[in-house]
């Protein structure tokens, strides 16, 4: 079939497709030096892998499918090598351009998912090429960061991100991410590599502390509101302070800061001195500081640490930074 035969059969199908209902999605797509030959598609729907098959001709291909929920669409050659990744739905048709040689060089349109997807990594091609780990996780980071709802950002962190050494922080990063943007079907694989993380401190019930008066203090560990744990080593300022400052957390939220500092008299001095909104957090030191084993429970992998907990105790986030902004959206 020449190239005009084969652009006419594509332009047939967006016109078949675009009179479709909402219980199918559609793929035009084409793929720049690959000829002809059968396209391996593979994607998720309703709780079960799916398979297909789509014949690219001179490259140009269309495929059909179902999918109740934003999916990803794997694509490859018949060889199973990789050609690229679409997110769809029923009701979308998505174009996609793709090179067989060049996965960085790509376009989409018809999801805004995938789009954003296309876009990140041509602008990024160079670092997400290289063997730069600070650099691929960082441009993951700030990805993630400005896009926790979009199932491109699960994709990105659980195939770009460089976790050897970073398995903690992969964990936090990915629980910035909305839950229906990372459901667990795409996720599970990715994370059975990490250590085993507690996903709840509700088992250890309370925590015996001591208050800045010197007494014993029994703090349950589930509230009637979301608990923000920091943990911290410092006395001044309190990691806390930016987030007791805001108006709109502050009637959302419990806040508990907890010292590991070694000095407890310097600790007590800060937190008596304490005024205004930076009284807000409930300071306490914890007896026998990182090596208490009530730390287990929490699984801080560096000190400042944060965990946040909903008001059954499960975790919500855990990692050694936290801004309140991310904070206003895990809690809203």
């Amino acid at each position: 079939m020449n190239r005009f035969s084969s652009t006419i059969l594509i332009i047939l199908s967006l016109i078949l497709f675009s009179c479709g209902g909402g219980d199918t999605f559609h793929v035009i797509g084409e793929v720049e030096n690959l000829g002809t030959q059968n396209l391996r598609v593979i994607y998720r729907a309703d709780g079960k892998l799916r398979q297909g098959v789509a014949t690219a001709v001179d490259g140009k291909f269309s495929f059909e499918g179902s999918s109740r929920d934003e999916t990803m669409l794997h694509i490859f050659t018949n060889q199973y090598l990789p050609i690229g990744v679409i997110f769809i739905r029923n009701g979308e048709t998505v174009e996609a351009r793709f090179d067989r040689d060049d996965p960085f060089k790509l376009s989409v349109k018809g999801n805004s998912s995938s789009a954003d997807l296309a876009t990140f990594l041509s602008r990024n091609a160079a670092t997400l090429a290289s063997s730069d780990a600070v650099g691929i996780n960082a441009l993951v980071e700030k990805y993630v960061a400005s896009n926790p709802s979009r199932l491109s950002s699960t994709y990105l962190l659980t195939n770009f991100y460089r976790t050897e050494g970073n398995e903690r922080r992969a964990d936090s990063i990915l629980r910035l991410i909305d839950q229906k943007a990372r459901p667990s079907v795409f996720v599970q694989g990715w994370l059975s590599q990490f250590p085993a993380l507690p996903d709840s401190v509700a088992s250890a019930r309370t925590l015996s502390l001591i208050s800045p008066a010197d007494s014993l203090v029994i703090v349950s560990l589930t509230d009637t509101l979301p608990t923000l744990f920091a943990f911290s080593d410092r006395v001044s300022p309190s990691p806390l302070a930016a987030v007791a400052d805001d108006s709109t957390l502050i009637s959302r939220i419990r806040l508990i800061e907890i010292s590991v500092s070694p000095d407890t008299a310097a600790w007590k001095a800060s937190v008596r001195n304490l005024s205004g909104s930076a009284a807000l957090p409930r300071h306490y030191w914890l007896p026998a500081a990182v090596a208490s084993p009530a730390l287990r429970h929490f699984s801080p992998a560096a000190i400042p640490f944060y965990v946040l907990t909903d008001t059954a105790g499960s975790v919500i986030y855990r990692a050694d930074s936290l801004s309140v902004d991310h904070l206003n959206r895990l809690i809203r």
